[in-house]
């Protein structure tokens, strides 16, 4: 395993991650306090007044917030870094090669998985050789 020492950018991305975390923590912590003080608010309202009346008004605005900062945890969600390098090859082009991977690593750091994957695809034939020998449920002459 190669022990990553680390760098600036790792500890910058390493800041990055933490705010979103902490921000989807608190809409989660938002959402479950809009969603009990919504029902409280209703049930008090229709306790006392026997009906909604006013508990509709601060049940919808406190839940277009609630919405907004939906959207802003879809956005971070999205335009996080395969984001980004989604974005480079899109306009550089299919080679395009993020600058801080294994690309960048020297070939002694390198890991080769090639033998891997050409014996994958061995392996995988003999898997389906098995099923070939299971006697097929039907008869050729059944068939039209």
């Amino acid at each position: 395993m190669i022990e990553q020492i680390p760098n600036e950018t790792t500890e910058r991305e390493y800041q990055e991650a933490q705010k979103r975390v902490r921000k989807i923590k608190r809409f989660y912590t938002n959402l479950a306090s809009w969603a009990g003080t919504s029902v409280f608010l209703i049930a008090l309202d229709v306790f006392l007044s026997g009906g909604m009346t006013w508990s509709r008004y601060p049940v919808f605005f406190w839940g277009i917030s609630i919405l907004m900062q939906v959207f802003q945890i879809i956005r971070l969600q999205r335009m996080d870094k395969s984001w980004e390098e989604r974005q480079m090859r899109r306009f550089m082009g299919r080679n395009y090669q993020p600058r801080n991977t294994t690309a960048t690593l020297p070939q002694e750091q390198q890991e080769d998985y090639s033998d891997d994957l050409l014996n994958q695809q061995e392996r995988e034939m003999a898997d389906l050789s098995e099923y070939r020998k299971l006697k097929k449920p039907w008869e050729d002459k059944d068939l039209v």
